[in-house]
């Protein structure tokens, strides 16, 4: 999931939109994704396949929907990977930018080289022995998050004892509306706390390898989540309280090359700084490492299209499938995570804007996403066939 990358570049996001009120739209992100990832639980308890949602889909709702639901994916992997490389030349620019190598070169060509290496040395790495390679990055992903963590605990202890280096103070306004702005708005930011939980589900792609994976699977899904929950929400609200809740430390907050690493120059100095900057680097590379090998497995707003088919896959299979697989009234919980899936995908898109990279970005979701409804509407034999294979796989035999 990349934790140290996420939590370094998109609260930068919502704060445009909502202002100091970041923390709350990752806690109401941390709620969402919660209630999602009831479906993937429930799901790879009795299934497991390589396809994640493209499997669990298909043997729920049905082959056309299990394609779609696999394409939808398979986009925001793509789409995801381009963003952890450009992600992998920013903060790469910017650890060069801290040790005096470079000096302005974040509007210059230097972020496309190192994100163009980052992504070369990736797909090497992908189609070699990729297990030595991602057994490193977690180390290294561990001690940045744990740099991270020791670094937002002592701005805290500052914040709360008067001796921040700007004056800043504790306060919990950050979870609190500005004035000015509705609730609805709030769902705006939302999004940005969905994709920094982006590979939560990635779990379920391992579901041919993994030794027991009926166990292991949920039980990762569900530790991701409510780290990611505690940890996102906890993170944010020290880092814009640490910049400043009020507009001239918003300004800074989203003018930032890397909010964890200016914070931890700012209020400790400036190697750890740089150690925090270099971690999230790192972390890129992860991040950008899951999305090409998740690819390639099964074949961003895109994401929560497949959430939503997967949520709506579980409530199907669970409840109306003709046997009793769980409490009736747990029913509640996927219906909320579908209601807010819902919500947060209409808050994003509609109205549609009609210029600028925002009409760009709807125009290439809608265009993936029909060009799945069209070839599955077109060519229906051939998703017959694919959910017969589906029904086929041994894995996802449902457990008795």
């Amino acid at each position: 999931m990349g934790p140290s990358m996420a939590a370094n570049i998109n609260p930068q996001g919502p704060a445009s939109v909502v202002g100091s009120a970041v923390p709350l739209a990752f806690l109401i992100a941390a709620i969402g994704v919660a209630l999602v990832s009831y479906g993937f639980i429930r799901l790879t308890q009795a299934f497991n396949h390589a396809g994640s949602v493209y499997g669990l889909v298909g043997k729920t709702l049905g082959p056309r929907s299990g394609v779609i639901a696999g394409w939808g994916l398979l986009g925001t992997y793509t789409f995801y990977s381009v963003v952890s490389t450009m992600a992998t030349g920013v903060f790469g620019t910017a650890l060069l930018e801290q040790l005096g190598i470079v000096a302005g070169a974040a509007s210059g060509p230097i972020p496309f080289l190192i994100g163009g290496l980052g992504l070369f040395g990736v797909v090497a790495l992908a189609v070699t022995s990729v297990k030595r390679g991602t057994g490193l990055l977690l180390v290294i992903e561990g001690a940045t998050v744990a740099l991270i963590l020791l670094t937002t605990i002592t701005v805290l202890v500052k914040l709360l004892n008067g001796t921040a280096p700007g004056g800043q103070t504790f306060t919990l306004s950050v979870f609190r509306i500005p004035e000015g702005l509705d609730t609805s708005s709030i769902f705006l930011g939302v999004v940005f706390g969905f994709l920094s939980f982006a590979g939560f589900e990635a779990a379920a792609t391992m579901g041919e390898e993994a030794q027991t994976p009926r166990r292991d699977i949920p039980k990762a899904t569900l530790g991701v989540v409510i780290f990611g929950g505690i940890y996102f929400t906890f993170i944010t609200a020290v880092q814009v309280m640490g910049f400043g809740a009020n507009e001239e430390g918003m300004k800074a907050f989203v003018g930032s090359s890397s909010l964890l690493g200016d914070l931890g120059s700012l209020y400790i100095g400036p190697w750890v700084g740089i150690l925090i900057t270099l971690g999230v680097s790192i972390s890129a590379v992860g991040c950008l490492l899951a999305c090409v090998v998740g690819a390639g497995v099964i074949g961003t707003l895109i994401l929560l299209v497949a959430y939503g088919l997967a949520t709506i896959g579980a409530i199907r299979f669970l409840f109306f499938s003709g046997k009793k697989r769980v409490p009736q009234w747990e029913i509640v919980i996927p219906l909320l995570g579908l209601a807010m899936l819902v919500y947060t995908l209409f808050r994003n898109v509609w109205p549609l804007p009609t210029s600028g990279a925002a009409q760009a970005y709807n125009l290439i979701t809608i265009a993936w996403l029909l060009l799945a409804v069209i070839g599955v509407l077109a060519a229906p034999r051939i998703a017959t066939r694919m959910g017969e294979r589906i029904n086929a796989d041994e894995n996802l035999v449902e457990t008795r």
